[in-house]
């Protein structure tokens, strides 16, 4: 682990993914960091030196991304197999 001011060590245990399988949607505004994270995920399938804090970023090996060259939209592309089983968004009770 790193250091604290104080010169004490200390240790992170993580577990699990803080993205759920599936398809996930990424929004938000310019400079928001849309793109880092979307490196960051890539590159999270590749081995880290261990104690350099990447290590922290883990994809599963069976990621994959899809996206367009800027300027330029995807049509006419099958992607049935990535949506056909959402869950529905709950159903809300009128009051």
């Amino acid at each position: 682990g790193g250091g604290a001011k104080n010169g004490t060590s200390f240790r992170v245990e993580l577990t699990g993914m803080a993205i759920p399988k599936g398809v996930t949607l990424i929004a938000g505004g310019g400079y928001h960091g849309k793109s880092t994270l979307l490196r960051t995920v890539a590159a999270g399938v590749y081995d880290k030196i261990p104690g350099d804090g990447r290590e922290y970023c883990v994809t599963d090996r069976d990621a994959v991304s899809v996206r367009a060259e800027d300027g330029r939209y995807v049509s006419n592309c099958n992607i049935s197999a990535f949506i056909s089983n959402l869950p529905s968004p709950p159903r809300r009770h009128p009051h």
